[in-house]
């Protein structure tokens, strides 16, 4: 199987192979090889993170959030049930100042702020879900 024909099916992948593709799209976008294609591509990769085993996780508040090393997509958990995510959504600029890259969604609902420090995003994650629930 070629890379293309990997990265047209992001749901067969195992979590490796899924955080290489994922990586190799990121390149060549960044290269600004088959832009179109390759911003395709990426939505599904944002759309699904495969399982990686075990995994480890930080709970903050009443959510315990995944750890993932790539940073792209975080899921925050209340029990079994996936009730937010935090997305990766840019990179650190070291050029022009650190950006804010990361996107939090709670039950459907997209905060406004951005992040630059994860444990933030996790923080403001956990508790606008106790606000949504209450």
């Amino acid at each position: 199987m070629n890379f293309l024909e990997r990265a047209r099916n992001p749901r067969k992948l195992n979590y490796n192979l899924w955080k290489e593709t994922r990586a190799e799209l990121e390149r060549r976008l960044r290269q600004g090889k088959q832009v179109d294609e390759i911003r395709e591509l990426l939505k599904g990769f944002s759309e699904y993170t495969p399982d990686r085993g075990v995994a480890s996780e930080k709970t903050v508040g009443a959510l315990s959030w995944e750890t993932i090393e790539a940073g792209w997509l975080m899921r925050g958990f209340h029990g079994d049930e996936v009730v937010a995510t935090i997305r990766k959504i840019d990179n650190h600029k070291t050029v022009n100042g650190e950006v804010e890259v990361h996107e939090v969604t709670v039950l459907g609902q997209n905060l406004q702020e951005r992040f630059k420090d994860i444990d933030k995003a996790r923080k403001a994650g956990s508790d606008l879900f106790e606000k949504l629930r209450s």
